[in-house]
């Protein structure tokens, strides 16, 4: 009885590897996850020094990560892209929020944005990337 019980818990647990895997790994190469990598630690350095500029980069990099997970949507804006796959994201409402900062940043002239507002988002941007698989 022991090893039939043993036998369910591996068989679920090799279930769910091959799960994790295939998700993460869906719409992504290996040049894709080291372009991530390395815009990532970018946007992670430019958090100290320039954080507008970090979350105008945090969110290129989202979009560009969208594009590669689901093709069909690559030639639309990230505002369309989040309508169209908000379902990937386990806090949608924050990646707005954060997409919503990013416009701000973009548009509006001598804009005074505090950098505990950037780090937000870009804890936003990190959490959208774990969500598709790219970080």
């Amino acid at each position: 009885m022991m090893f039939y019980l043993y036998l369910l818990v591996f068989v679920v647990a090799l279930a769910f590897l091959f799960f994790k895997i295939g998700r993460r790994k869906k719409g992504f190469s290996a040049a894709d996850f080291a372009y991530v990598a390395k815009h990532w630690k970018n946007v992670s350095g430019l958090l100290k020094d320039n954080p507008s500029l970090a979350v105008l980069e945090g969110d290129k990099l989202l979009d560009f990560c969208i594009g590669k997970k689901c093709p069909r949507y690559k030639k639309l804006s990230l505002g369309e892209k989040l309508k169209s796959c908000g379902a990937l994201f386990s806090d949608i409402n924050g990646v707005w929020s954060a997409h919503k900062l990013r416009n701000r940043i973009a548009h509006e002239l001598s804009l005074n944005v505090s950098s505990s507002e950037c780090s937000r988002a870009i804890s936003v941007f990190k959490r959208a990337l774990n969500d598709l698989g790219a970080l």
